[in-house]
């Protein structure tokens, strides 16, 4: 019997996916700027709409937080036209009630995708293919991507594009060899974010160890990123270096799989993004993927005021499923368990991602 790699099937679900896309007649087709000719059509900037004004007595409540949450149905096609009567929430103490609700259209997005390919990734690679190739099967039309690949230095495998076949196909190319210019890669990164079509930019970055070969320093990435307000999306992949070890001088082996956790938050706070550190052993690096891409589907905004117990140490993202899961779960610590429930009763099999957009200390 043969077997079919998931990569292979990814490419062709896209491809099959284009061509219906193109033989589909019933859906319209997304609102379009127009370009040169023999240039790529993008879709437009939806036209900003007022958001309800959030009363100033509520934003200063104590413990008064505030959520964005993506509803998608299992196969990671949101659900839209929810309403607050369709939202559940709740903490181990009990239900509470939705003081705040709004939503939020889908905004099309200019997304740089950078691939560590150093040395230490060659047998990662396989696995961050087959789950790169699924995210681009599922991503809206309307988004444009670029791809860098990096080791030593960054190379450009595919310029700004809108066509996610073009993009799915230098997958192919990501070969590992050399260092980890992480830094040098990213703010080659936000310059070239800053030529994309549409004003939300973001940035997807896959690593398994730390900068050992950049001119430029974190300091100078974070004070771009906070300038240019891109924020960055940061995948380590691999075990946290306990110990802090020094750039310069220990983490120059090619081989080093341990990751510099700090160095990953501080690229992700310093323009809203979030870090994410995963094992290749389960399906965390999927998971985190699914949880990036979430922010760019259309999003509900949802404000609760959390008792003392439940916000004393807030996680920053909770995915929940209706109904419960099994108890059958393995064990996590107190510092990594959901304290907040967010479901949707009417679809029982609707995954939930939300993530804290602002909250305040709860009243002792």
């Amino acid at each position: 019997m043969i077997r079919r790699s998931p990569y292979l099937e990814a490419v062709t679900a896209l491809r099959m996916l284009l061509l219906a896309s193109c033989a589909t007649t019933s859906r319209p087709a997304p609102a379009t700027t127009t370009n040169s000719p023999g240039s790529e059509n993008f879709c437009a900037d939806p036209p900003a709409t007022a958001a309800p004004t959030l009363p100033a007595a509520l934003s200063a409540t104590p413990g008064f937080t505030k959520f964005s949450a993506a509803v998608t149905d299992p196969g990671g096609k949101p659900l839209v036209g929810l309403t607050q009567a369709d939202f559940a929430a709740s903490t181990p103490a009990g239900p509470l009630p939705i003081a705040w609700f709004s939503e939020s259209n889908a905004v099309p997005v200019t997304l740089g995708i950078l691939i560590d390919t150093s040395g230490s990734m060659d047998r990662k690679l396989d696995i961050v293919r087959t789950v790169m190739a699924h995210f681009l099967t599922r991503i809206s039309p309307c988004d444009e991507f670029f791809m860098f690949a990096f080791s030593s230095r960054p190379f450009m495998l595919q310029p700004l594009t809108i066509n996610h076949y073009l993009v799915l196909n230098r997958l192919e190319l990501l070969h590992a060899f050399g260092q980890t210019a992480l830094y040098d890669t990213i703010m080659d990164g936000l310059l070239m974010v800053q030529h994309g079509h549409y004003t939300r930019k973001a940035l997807l970055v896959l690593t398994d160890g730390m900068d050992n070969n950049s001119q430029t320093t974190l300091k100078q990435v974070t004070a771009a990123a906070r300038q240019h307000g891109v924020p960055i999306y940061v995948i380590g992949i691999g075990d946290p270096d306990p110990h802090a070890v020094l750039h310069s001088f220990f983490a120059r082996n090619i081989n080093n799989k341990n990751l510099d956790v700090k160095a990953l938050n501080q690229l992700a706070d310093a323009a809203g993004g979030r870090a994410y550190i995963v094992s290749l052993e389960s399906n965390g690096l999927a998971d985190a993927v699914a949880s990036i891409e979430a922010q760019f589907k259309p999003a509900y905004t949802i404000g609760l005021v959390m008792p003392a117990a439940a916000t004393s140490s807030p996680p920053p993202a909770t995915v929940a499923t209706t109904p419960p899961p099994s108890t059958a779960t393995p064990p996590s610590t107190p510092a990594t368990t959901p304290l907040l429930r967010l479901t949707v009763p009417g679809h029982p099999d609707a995954v939930v991602t939300t993530n804290v957009i602002s909250d305040n200390p709860p009243r002792p």
